[in-house]
Order: structure tokens, then C-alpha cells, then sequence
């Protein structure tokens, strides 16, 4: 959902025109474009609270009151803690998702593209990133530092043996997120400054 809405945000005011009223009205795209990062990130959040809400309904209609939210689980942690650390570290996950989406919809010209590319890169990154690492991690350190590799944020925190694959700590995880997200606000952003109205 956050690709299609990522995707459409943008792209969609180049397929009808109406990106003209915006930078008409404003004549500051930088303005717009970081707007717009703001509304899907606010609509990410949501749709994760939403998540977190639904789990907890979820929990109390199929199991009622065994399986407690303060058992503990995993890595010794309780299953309260588990789902709010994988609700918070797919957040710095869908960060990432937010601005790969957005340099691809700035790229593209129509709003389709820009979703199945977007699809496909999400579910490919990783992936080949895995490869990657796992043919030259060892020769060449700086390979883990890949974008691909910053999505096992999402899984790390909570699957510690996702470790030996990204070959990075938590904490380096969340900090290589937010610099790629930096950078590829910039790389996106450039590319909508650029764009044909």
C-alpha cells in the first residue's frame, strides 16, 4: 500500500497536470517534494498503528486471555516487546521503502511503472543484497552497507540470526537507514526539481 500511495503521490499530479497549480502556487518544489515524503510517512505510521491495534483485537478474539502480551517469548523478551520492536523497526524499514519509491517516481512517467518497479526492487533487494554480501562481504566490507541490506532491519531486531546475513548490529541498521534515506531524499528530490511539468 505504501508503494502504490508512494507512487501515485507523485507521479499521478505529473499524469494529470495538476503539479502546475502546486508549483504555481508555491514555486518551491522542495517544499512540495518534502511534503509529500511527510504525508505517506504520517500514512505509514498510521497504517502501522492500525496494524498494532488489529494484532491486539486479533490476540483477544482467537486466543481471549492465554498466551498473555507479558509471556515471555524469543530472545527473552515478552511477546509485548517482540510486537513493538517489529512494529518499530518496520517503520525504519518502510522509511527506506518511502524514498526508493519516490526517486522511482520522480524517474518515471507514469504511476504503474513506478509501482512495479518499486515492488520489484523492495523484494529483490534483499535478496540480491544477500548475494552480494555473501560472495564478496569478506573481500569487500563495504558491500553491507548496501541499500538492500538496510530492509533486514525489519527482521533483525527481532530474528537476531539475520545477523550472519547482513553482516551489521541493530543499531548499524537503523543508522545506514536513515543516511540512505538521506540520500536518496536527495537523489529524489533532484529528479523532481528536474521533471517536465
Amino acid at each position: 500500500m505504501i508503494i502504490i500511495a508512494g507512487a501515485n503521490i507523485i507521479s499521478m499530479e505529473f499524469e494529470h497536470g495538476t503539479i502546475k497549480h502546486l508549483i504555481a502556487q508555491h514555486n518551491n518544489r522542495l517544499l512540495i517534494y518534502l511534503s509529500k515524503i511527510i504525508v505517506i510517512s504520517v500514512y505509514c505510521m498510521v497504517l502501522h498503528l492500525c496494524a498494532f491495534i488489529f494484532t491486539i483485537i486479533v490476540k483477544y478474539v482467537v486466543y481471549g486471555r492465554s498466551h498473555p502480551f507479558g509471556a515471555t517469548y524469543a530472545n527473552h523478551q515478552t511477546v509485548m516487546q517482540l510486537l513493538i520492536t517489529n512494529v518499530l523497526s518496520n517503520l525504519f524499514s518502510c522509511l527506506l521503502i518511502i524514498t526508493v519509491v519516490f526517486v522511482i517516481a520522480s524517474l518515471s512517467r507514469t504511476s504503474s511503472v513506478a509501482a512495479v518497479i518499486g515492488v520489484l526492487f523492495i523484494f529483490m533487494a534483499t535478496a540480491m543484497s544477500r548475494i552480494l554480501i555473501g560472495m564478496m562481504g569478506h573481500v569487500l566490507p563495504l558491500i553491507k552497507w548496501n541499500p538492500g541490506n538496510m530492509f533486514n532491519v525489519a527482521f533483525q531486531f527481532t530474528t537476531p540470526g539475520v545477523y550472519q546475513q547482513s553482516m551489521l548490529t541493530d543499531w548499524q541498521l537503523v543508522m545506514g537507514n536513515l543516511a540512505w534515506a538521506v540520500v536518496f531524499i536527495a537523489i529524489g528530490y533532484y529528479a523532481f526539481k528536474r521533471k517536465r511539468v
